[in-house]
């Protein structure tokens, strides 16, 4: 239960750092930035942080339901002993 609470914990950074990530993209897009030498927008550089917390606040999701699946299923598993 301790993971699931860690997860959890993680899950709302990421979802913070998302947020904060687009906001950064936007500005950056609104302000018409370009690479010094490659002369190419630096949102598509920016870009990369709110994607990379997305990808992950998805697998912590992951993990988080399949910890709690296992619970289930220990706790389902201890109830089928109890009874017999």
């Amino acid at each position: 239960m301790i993971a699931v609470i860690a997860y959890l914990i993680t899950l709302f950074f990421c979802g913070l750092m998302f947020v904060w990530g687009l906001k950064m993209v936007v500005f950056v897009k609104e302000s018409n930035q370009l690479a010094p030498a490659l002369q190419f927008p630096m949102y598509f550089a920016y870009i990369c942080l709110p994607l990379g917390f997305l990808l992950m606040a998805v697998r912590k999701t992951i993990i988080i339901k399949n910890l709690i699946v296992q619970d289930f299923k220990r706790s389902n598993r201890a109830d089928d002993k109890v009874r017999i």
